[in-house]
């Protein structure tokens, strides 16, 4: 059953988006067009710049003359010989400088030890670097036998090999000339081979710069769209009706996938058509294309955790995607010749791994051949990108939920330690929270209490000072104070006060929008600390502000909902038009939120709450903005959803309380201060009726005199003075109105009195008004009403109490 509502809510999800951007057509054709502008600037670069070809080089040519440097050559002797040899070459070269040594370890030593100057002597030759070594095996004149061997020194092992041809060269011209007594004059050239001279490839900066910025417009129309809804809280009042997070975030990715792919379809289509891809298989481009791009999804994820402005937004995503193909660029043209280790950590940036990629594609594309599949420039980028857009989510799933953003609620930064701690070392500590809360829920004789819908103890919401630059918890500013009470089903209860009182808070802790900072609540049972997602499945709730799509239509939006809420899919055009006749907005069903009224708002957000016949809803001043005749309506429809349900309501109208709620409660700076039905308030506080009576004063007495009534306070004499004497005399404590003396003093033909009387038994009500109707002539009584006194002199009294 979950999984059949979670796919459910994942259509519903991909189906609105979709409607979003159909609707949004400028933004969704630029989110194209963007990326193709990229791909078609690369085509002109690309075509302007492959004719320039690299030129043959014939490398350079060594010969005796190169000699320029002079050379320290240690040597070994062998005989008399090995010396005129030696003698010899000095005589012939002066870049040679000889140095005999006695022995092979002594030779070896002077490497090892050695540094570029060396003493001989007494004296010493400075700045000649040590050469090759010559260590002389044999040597014999008469048998022609001349064995020796050459010790080369590190330090010119880089250099050309032409230097130690010419030394064995010159080492056989001196054997042969003192064998033969003969003058020879013989030379070497060593020429390389012609070669194609190295040169910069343009196409590899514009692969790792261009190609990557093919997704930035789609990156940042998905940030913003996710931070759009974090802000206007409208992910929030999907999730209090049970939207699933993994639904939320799956459907996003389906959706950008979807959007990617067809964008790097037609990457492709102007690629290949214009060779900047000739060989490299279209389907391994195709792959890397799309999962570079879900990294960048996983990006967005991850940036709007942490960002509340949609705006800026967009412009941290395109700087972040800006610094990953810089970090990208400076890693292949520097630190990959230098330290190619650094891949490992650097390619945690996508644009980077990606760029590993395009490095090696425009390379192998510039010389005709193709990326292979076995290529680890193909294979190890891949890796690291599917790498990094897991990595980017999980650190996005972890952050949303201890992350406390300014929209929605937010756990512990070790919530998970708690969550599996609650099974072991910490569970006994949950088990009796929760049994405490579960006992309140019994009557004194034990028996469980079975209508009880919400059940609240010790709620408590502080909010830190934004004034209080030392963090002191003494000036925390606490919107809800220990609140503990009980809401019955299948009533409507009023939960009233002033701006501040802690009503919309009380809400948003109910509804999970709000961490509590302590206590608890049950609904419907369930622990609102620790079953928050199984709560949501059964509740609706249509909060202060118009949390309201600007794009969908009133049917667009019942539809949405209906998937939240899990409806079969035969269901929901029935939904619709039900919900929307039920609040008269069925002439507007197709007309867009943007273009509804203030008051029509609100009747579709309350349509919203009550899809799915949720078991608890939550009407934080649904009437607000609505006129006379609406919110009658909805006073209506109200009275008519409330059975099996437990309605819980705030509003500013204390007509509407009264005449809907059974229960009413009254909050005062975040405790809860009285709660009652009507009646029972009225009682509580004094409050009964309005007597007003209409007296004939054409034919009253104009005394002016004054007396004393029983209850003390000063009385004109008049026509009301027979009245007020026979009033008091069945209720002591009435109390005129102030308004009455003023009345008076204006002597008018009609005197209209009004007098307050505090709560009275029938009995008491219905003598009296026997006796009146008596005396109806002798005191001149036109008119007589009697008026209950209504909530609103309720609220006002606490409030001036307060």
């Amino acid at each position: 059953m979950v999984s059949n509502i979670f796919f459910k809510q994942i259509k519903g999800l991909i189906k609105k988006t979709i409607t979003i951007k159909k609707k949004k057509r400028v933004e969704t054709m630029i989110e194209f067009l963007y990326g193709i502008q990229y791909i078609m600037i690369l085509v002109i670069l690309h075509q302007t710049t492959k004719s320039i070809q690299p030129h043959v080089i014939y490398g350079t040519t060594f010969n005796q003359s190169s000699l320029t440097t002079p050379m320290l050559i240690p040597f070994i002797s062998f005989d008399n010989n090995s010396k005129l040899i030696i003698d010899r070459l000095t005589a012939e070269e002066p870049m040679y400088h000889f140095v005999e040594y006695e022995n092979e370890q002594d030779l070896t030593e002077l490497f090892i030890n050695s540094d570029s100057s060396l003493s001989t002597n007494g004296s010493t030759i400075t700045s000649i670097p040590i050469f090759t070594g010559v260590m002389f095996n044999e040597i014999s004149l008469e048998s022609s036998v001349f064995n020796y061997s050459l010790v080369s020194a590190d330090i010119f092992s880089d250099l050309d090999s032409g230097y130690s041809l010419q030394l064995e060269l010159d080492l056989l011209q001196s054997f042969t000339e003192l064998k033969s007594g003969l003058v020879m004059n013989q030379n070497i050239s060593v020429i390389e081979f012609p070669y194609e001279s190295s040169f910069f490839n343009i196409n590899t900066v514009l692969f790792i710069i261009y190609l990557p910025l093919f997704f930035m417009y789609s990156l940042q129309q998905l940030i913003m769209l996710i931070v759009t809804e974090k802000k206007e809280r409208i992910k929030e009042a999907m999730k209090v009706m049970g939207l699933s997070e993994g639904a939320y975030w799956l459907s996003n990715i389906i959706v950008q996938i979807t959007m990617n792919l067809i964008l790097t379809i037609l990457m492709e289509i102007i690629a290949y058509s214009t060779g900047i891809f000739t060989k490299t298989n279209p389907l391994m481009i195709f792959i890397m294309f799309l999962i570079f791009s879900l990294s960048l999804i996983g990006i967005a994820f991850l940036l709007a955790t942490f960002i509340e402005n949609p705006k800026t937004a967009g412009g941290v995503s395109s700087i972040f995607l800006l610094f990953g193909i810089s970090v990208s660029a400076f890693y292949q043209f520097y630190i990959k010749s230098r330290v190619p280790s650094l891949k490992y950590l650097i390619f945690l940036l996508s644009p980077a791994a990606f760029g590993e990629f395009l490095n090696q594609l425009s390379t192998l594309e510039s010389n005709n051949l193709p990326v292979t599949w076995s290529s680890n420039e193909f294979l190890i980028p891949l890796a690291f990108m599917v790498l990094d857009f897991i990595l980017y989510s999980l650190i996005s799933w972890y952050s949303i939920q201890f992350y406390q953003s300014e929209y929605g609620s937010s756990k512990s930064f070790f919530y998970f330690l708690k969550s599996s701690s609650s099974s072991s070392s910490s569970s006994s500590n949950n088990d009796e929270e929760k049994k405490s809360i579960i006992n309140y829920q019994f009557n004194n004789n034990n028996e469980i209490i079975d209508n009880i819908g919400i059940n609240i103890k010790n709620l408590k919401k502080e909010f830190k000072n934004s004034l209080d630059n030392n963090n002191n918890k003494n000036n925390n500013i606490i919107a809800v104070d220990n609140l503990t009470l009980e809401i019955k089903k299948d009533q409507i209860f009023a939960l009233l006060g002033k701006n501040g009182a802690g009503k919309s808070t009380t809400i948003g802790m109910l509804t999970g929008l709000i961490p509590p900072s302590s206590g608890d609540a049950t609904i419907l049972g369930m622990s609102m600390t620790h079953q928050m997602d199984d709560i949501r499945k059964h509740i609706g709730l249509c909060s202060q502000e118009n949390r309201l799509y600007q794009q969908l239509t009133c049917a667009e939006h019942i539809e949405l909902f209906s998937r939240i809420k899990g409806l079969e899919e035969e269901d929901i055009p029935q939904q619709v038009l039900t919900s929307l006749e039920e609040v008269g907005l069925l002439d507007q069903r197709d007309q867009t939120s943007t273009v509804l009224s203030g008051g029509q708002k609100r009747r579709l957000c309350l349509a919203i709450a009550f899809i799915g016949n949720p078991d608890v809803v939550f009407l934080d001043e649904c009437s607000s903005g609505l006129d006379v005749y609406a919110r009658h309506q909805i006073w209506k429809l109200l009275e008519k959803k409330k059975v099996g349900k437990t309605i819980i309501l705030t509003t500013h109208f204390m007509e509407e309380a009264e005449a809907l709620a059974e229960t009413i409660a009254i909050m005062t700076k975040g405790k809860l201060n009285c709660q009652g039905s009507v009646l029972e308030l009225k009682s509580k506080f004094g409050l009964g009726y309005n007597l007003i009576l209409t007296f004939d004063n054409s034919i009253g007495s104009s005394s002016s005199s004054s007396t004393s009534s029983p209850s003390g306070l000063k009385k004109i004499t008049g026509i009301e003075k027979p009245f007020e004497k026979f009033l008091f005399e069945h209720f002591p404590d009435c109390l005129p109105m102030p308004t009455n003396r003023d009345l008076i003093l204006a002597n008018r033909e009609d005197l209209e009195l009004s007098y307050s009387l505090t709560q009275q038994d029938n009995a008491d009500l219905s003598k009296f008004f026997s006796s009146l109707e008596q005396l109806e002539g002798e005191f001149h009584i036109k008119r007589i009403s009697l008026q209950m006194k209504t909530l609103e002199e309720i609220f006002l009294k606490i409030s001036e109490d307060q």
